[in-house]
């Protein structure tokens, strides 16, 4: 075995944990908080988490399971709510404040997995965004439209970036926004820009590794449709180029990672790609073929330290080491959930120290 790289405090800072109500979140959240110092789980749970009082019970939730696992104690948990017209900023206020909120998460209505409640237009959202940006709460952007406009679905993302993204930036300026899991050259170029120091993003592992060829060619992968949809290639080698050059600490480690049982991907296609099980070493393949294995610390733990003003504790700090290792197979299900990288093998394994 030979040692690739360490990775200290990774932090994710987009993935789906489900509830314990549905038998995912026992299966799933030990394959993420086994690696990770931190996690901030995505709230389109079902039911969904709209309230401080939500966010506290689901944060339990998520304890329970890292106590059977014994890893509670050694994960820092992110709670996020879903931004709504209706969100109840006083509420709001007071969970961010106690620490049952970390920050909050707008979906476009109708456009991915359980947003039927999301946003359909921005300007009523102005005032839960005026007070966000006073009290210094984040918001983590869903960038597409909304299903009942009328767009290609390919084009959903540069869309909403110019009708829905842009015009927040523009009045809210230092309101801390991250635009979640992009997947195409204008969200890459918008981040990479400088033009709004209040901008980061999220990749995925899949959006860095694969073009929609990879998902349609020889017949459709479910297992790699997600959304945003993968596009193609000349997006993702924009996304590579904005990784590889960014010296401003504006790209994140987001998998993404959102698990459905193999029956409901065969049956309805549902959108998600399940990569918790072995994110970090498709990170280091995605980084290792970018030839910028150097910068890869930064993307999974230091820009979000210092986008977000956090420390990790002492007590929740890890290395976690990757090595070249004798092909082995991932295997084709994880307790019902098809993987990344099902049954391929892999020369890359990380185990942490």
């Amino acid at each position: 075995m030979k040692e690739v790289i360490k990775l200290t405090n990774i932090i994710d800072a987009h993935v789906h944990l489900r509830t314990i109500a549905d038998k995912r979140m026992p299966l799933c959240t030990p394959h993420t908080a086994k690696f990770v110092s931190g996690m901030l789980p995505m709230p389109n749970t079902n039911p969904h988490i709209y309230t401080s009082e939500d966010a506290r019970k689901y944060r339990q939730e998520i304890e329970l399971v890292l106590k059977h696992f014994e890893l509670l104690g050694t994960v820092d948990i992110f709670p996020t709510i879903y931004l709504t017209p209706q969100t109840n900023v006083n509420d709001l206020v007071a969970g961010y404040l106690a620490g049952d909120v970390f920050s909050c998460k707008q979906y476009p209505r109708g456009a991915t997995t359980n947003s039927a409640e999301g946003v359909s237009g921005i300007k009523e959202m102005f005032p839960i965004y005026q007070v966000m940006e006073k009290y210094g709460i984040p918001l983590h952007v869903h960038c597409e439209m909304p299903m009942d406009v009328d767009v290609d679905i390919f084009d959903s993302e540069k869309f909403a970036i110019q009708e829905m993204l842009i015009p927040i930036l523009d009045n809210f300026p230092n309101l801390k926004v991250s635009m979640e899991h992009i997947t195409t050259k204008k969200a890459a170029e918008l981040v990479s820009s400088g033009r709004y120091p209040n901008l980061v993003a999220t990749v995925t592992p899949q959006h860095l590794l694969y073009d929609r060829n990879k998902m349609l060619r020889g017949g459709l992968d479910s297992n790699l449709y997600c959304m945003p949809i993968l596009k193609r290639k000349e997006h993702m080698e924009a996304i590579r180029n904005a990784v590889k050059n960014d010296e401003r600490g504006v790209f994140l480690c987001g998998t993404d990672s959102a698990p459905h049982f193999k029956t409901d991907k065969n049956e309805c296609g549902c959108a998600g790609v399940y990569s918790a099980p072995v994110f970090v070493e498709a990170y280091v393949k995605a980084f290792m073929e970018m030839n910028v294995l150097e910068k890869l610390q930064a993307f999974m733990s230091d820009n979000f330290c210092k986008f977000y003003g956090y420390t990790v504790p002492e007590a929740m700090q890890k290395t976690v080491v990757v090595e070249q290792v004798e092909p082995w197979k991932v295997p084709d299900v994880y307790d019902g959930i098809v993987p990344l990288f099902h049954g391929e093998e892999l020369t890359l394994r990380a185990r942490v120290q």
